[in-house]
């Protein structure tokens, strides 16, 4: 399966955007998307869409790494 990662990373700024209101839904849909990038390439991945994100939002990517805090090796 070939993940678009522009599209996952779209998809998480604007779920960041809604991050401090905790919302369990959104809260699942960003950890779901970090375990399906671990998933499909481990720390690699989740490293490049990490940075897509930090490219376009420094505090939303501080949320992100805390948001996926134990998913596979990533540590906040």
């Amino acid at each position: 399966m070939e993940l678009d990662l522009k599209k996952l990373t779209d998809e998480l700024l604007n779920l960041l955007t809604d991050y401090l209101k905790r919302e369990p839904q959104t809260l699942a849909r960003i950890t779901e998307i970090g375990e399906q990038l671990n998933n499909e390439g481990g720390m690699r991945l989740m490293r490049q869409v990490g940075s897509m994100v930090q490219d376009q939002d420094l505090l939303k990517a501080s949320w992100l790494n805390n948001a996926w805090d134990g998913i596979g090796n990533w540590m906040a």
